[in-house]
């Protein structure tokens, strides 16, 4: 922190009293003039075909100011592949799937509209086991997968499920296990996750008399959604605006469209405002889930423990439409090997369709599912060889000047510290203490490795009143992570003032610049950088007031408590004495803008998955933790968590200690709870009754560890991101603790109590016979 005055300080987040307070407005509280609301008719099949949609009893209904089919949105869309219809038109492919709509004066008469919708199916064959979906005798859910527009990431399969492919080949597999002493192989799954996300998706659209759009959405990629509107309704850019206020949480399910399709249509028809807002029970049916994986991995090793080959087989259940499955798929498996340096590398990922609720991303973008695998794996290993699993993973850990999967030389890399410190925290050499009567105590460690890909760009604009304070125009997405924080961090330190004068906007797509979408934990390290030179172009323009009023040259100057003084202090002038009076009384704003694009990122070889410089930057962690085992019930009590993440720079330290431990808890209810449970393509634990999450009573103590000492050459300060890999190697660390307590492994998630019972009764009856 040496030389900073506001980067790196424990300041208070610059939205948290609206937040406490109630006073911030997010959608269901805004009304706009004459808006009515709409409400969704759902499929009740996985794979049907449409043969008739009746909704003649629904236009006769009072209060009902319009009702749409699929004939009346003749509109696909689809980042990825453009293979998912606003609303279903002849095929359904998922339970929950939108199959018509309706817009009525009241919530109320708008629900009951949905029960006069008369739709006749003819069920088709449906598959829902994603290791079935890529069998060639499978049905196939998409026949027209060949023929469907795609952008530059996905590597689709037609004439099977498969929407996407991705692999890597580094040196020679086969070669390395063959050099190799031991070679070991696991297989390890993951469910379908919710996101569970505070406040459901929301959407309000709006058509005015010129005919422009406007959709007020608590989306993650304003620009994003402007831009996939524009090209789906085949409608001009300019036409229409996107307006994101205030929202209650994303983690990735909030990218790019969900309801907004639907207020978009019955909008177009009824020529009023629309609200569409989802409930929960629709949320966990038919919005977006983690996707479910399946994880094989084989590895080489010598006998004291020196990785050799790695080989990876990973496949992602996607659901019934791509989504952004594709880039999931290749963020995950981009670096499915782990944080380890391996000379021989052979990766093979594959992104599947199902007949199920479709997938997306979830803090993480595939990288918690293949972590899980690998951090499981690795330790498996270790105790194999009777090593010890900080050791064996010290010994093949990456480092500065490694050369990772993708044959990438690598630079600002500390995950061997995040090692040390996260095992030193738990007390890894540290004398244990005699377990409780009947149970089981143990401790685990995991390291991880998360990419953030790029290439991207993120545009900030800053106005400077005469009143001394700054208004941030920003794209980027404040979905509780902090982002506006970090802004006005950044803007505070470059210009010399209290984070109190930075006032940073919601995206409105007319007014604030572009940014495309925030995700992939880029926002600090790309919108961070936009707004860092966009003071100092601000800075640039007031040394120059300052320098003619002060007579010193203009690199002389340095900013402080909202004044520009010279070099020995020994002369100064007001920031707010600069604008509007005397020379400059006719400049009552000043305008600087920034811009960051990560355009140095090369592109993967598609054959090899081999680059100089595949993303944008690197993000590496090591969490540890403590656990108590019932060994009757198989109960396991998480005791201490410890969490040492390479942030390269902390911008807002608070915010980092609170990212670290909200995704730790975060990643404890998917450890050891939560699962989305199917029946012939239904879910059938859609509310907060049946799908238990962490909470504040079930929190153990978790112990944040901000490790700084890799600052990345092109973050800002330094500084990476943070949000979502504080997610990916908790579950590992914990299935290693419960090996390390009671000498059972799971290898699937969650670690239900049933599972480890199940699994210590079978380790009594294998010992007993």
């Amino acid at each position: 922190m040496s030389g900073f005055n506001v980067i790196g300080t424990p300041l208070p987040r610059v939205d948290s009293r609206g937040k406490a307070t109630g006073e911030t407005r997010y959608i269901t509280d805004l009304s706009i003039p004459g808006m009515v609301h709409g409400k969704v008719f759902r499929s009740t099949h996985a794979h049907a075909r449409i043969t008739r949609v009746d909704v003649s009893a629904v236009e006769r209904m009072p209060g009902v100011v319009a009702v749409v089919t699929g004939k009346d949105a003749p509109y696909v869309y689809g980042r990825m592949v453009q293979d998912e219809p606003f609303i279903a038109r002849d095929v359904v492919r998922y339970i929950g799937e939108p199959v018509a709509a309706v817009a009525a004066v009241d919530e109320e008469t708008a629900e009951a509209a949905l029960e006069r919708i008369h739709v006749e199916y003819e069920p088709l064959p449906a598959v829902f086991d994603v290791e079935e979906a890529v069998r060639p005798d499978a049905p196939l859910i998409h026949p027209d997968l060949g023929s469907y527009h795609k952008g530059p990431v996905p590597v689709p399969v037609p004439g099977t499920n498969i929407c996407s492919t991705f692999k890597i080949r580094k040196g020679d597999v086969e070669a390395g296990f063959a050099q190799s002493d031991f070679v070991f192989e696991h297989r390890f799954t993951t469910p379908a996750i919710q996101h569970c996300y505070i406040e459901p998706c929301a959407a309000i659209a709006q058509v005015d008399p010129s005919g422009t759009l406007t959709v007020w959405s608590g989306t993650q990629g304003p620009h994003l959604l402007q831009q996939l509107l524009s090209a789906s309704l085949g409608i001009p850019l300019d036409k229409v605006r996107v307006i994101q206020p205030p929202y209650g949480g994303g983690f990735g399910g909030k990218v790019p469209m969900h309801v907004e399709p639907i207020a978009v249509v019955l909008a177009l028809k009824c020529r009023r405002p629309v609200r569409v807002a989802l409930n929960r029970e629709e949320e966990f049916s038919a919005a977006t889930t983690r996707h479910a994986s399946v994880v094989t991995i084989k590895t080489g090793v010598t006998r004291d423990g020196r990785i050799l080959a790695r080989k990876v087989d990973a496949v992602l259940d996607t659901g019934a439409y791509a989504r952004i499955g594709p880039l999931v798929l290749r963020n995950g498996s981009i670096a499915a090997s782990g944080p380890y340096d391996i000379p021989n590398v052979w990766i093979d990922g594959a992104c599947v369709y199902t007949n199920k609720v479709p997938a997306g991303a979830l803090r993480g973008f595939g990288t918690p599912q293949m972590t899980w695998a690998y951090e499981s794996h690795t330790d498996m290993i270790a105790h194999e060889l009777g090593l010890d699993p900080v050791e064996f993973r010290l010994k093949n850990v990456i480092r500065e000047g490694g050369e990772n999967a993708n044959g990438e030389k690598v630079k600002y890399v500390a995950v061997d510290r995040c090692i040390e410190l996260a095992a030193k925290e738990i007390g890894w050499n540290e004398p244990r203490a005699a377990s409780p009567p009947g149970k089981a105590r143990g401790r685990g460690i995991a390291s991880t490795v998360k990419a953030c890909a790029g290439p991207a760009q993120s545009i900030v604009v800053l106005r400077l009143n005469r009143n001394g304070r700054v208004r941030a125009l920003v794209s980027a997405s404040e979905m509780g992570q902090g982002l506006h924080t970090v802004v006005a961090h950044i803007v505070a330190e470059e210009l010399g003032l209290r984070v109190d004068d930075v006032q940073v906007t919601q995206p409105d797509t007319d007014f604030t610049p572009f940014d495309e979408l925030t995700t992939a934990s880029k926002a600090t390290f790309h919108t961070g950088n936009a707004a860092r030179a966009a003071a100092r172009d601000l800075r640039q323009q007031i040394a120059a007031m300052a320098a003619e009023q002060l007579g010193v040259p203009q690199d002389t100057l340095r900013f402080e408590g909202g004044r520009v003084l010279t070099e020995d202090g020994s002369a100064s002038i007001a920031i707010t004495d600069l604008l509007g009076k005397g020379k400059y009384r006719a400049s009552n704003e000043l305008v600087g803008r920034g811009m960051f694009t990560s355009d140095y990122v090369i592109p993967l070889d598609r054959e090899t998955g081999q680059s100089e410089a595949p993303v944008a930057f690197w993000m590496y962690a090591a969490q540890s933790a403590e656990v108590e085992v019932d060994l009757e019930t198989g109960d396991v009590k998480v005791l201490r968590m410890a969490a040492a993440h390479d942030v390269g720079q902390a911008i807002s330290r608070l915010g980092c200690e609170q990212q670290i431990q909200g995704g730790v808890v975060f990643a404890l209810g998917q450890s050891l709870w939560e699962q989305t449970m199917f029946r012939d393509g239904r879910v059938i634990n859609p509310t907060l009754l049946d799908y238990k999450i962490f909470t504040s009573v079930d929190t153990p103590e978790i112990v944040p560890v901000i490790v700084e000492d890799a600052p990345h050459g092109l973050g800002p300060y330094g500084a990476k991101g943070l949000g979502e890999i504080v997610t990916t190697p908790t579950a590992a660390a914990i299935a290693n603790a419960v090996y390390d307590a009671t000498g059972v492994r799971i290898t699937d998630l969650p670690l239900t109590s049933e599972k480890v019972r199940n699994a210590l009764k079978a380790a009594k009856t294998k010992t007993t016979t």
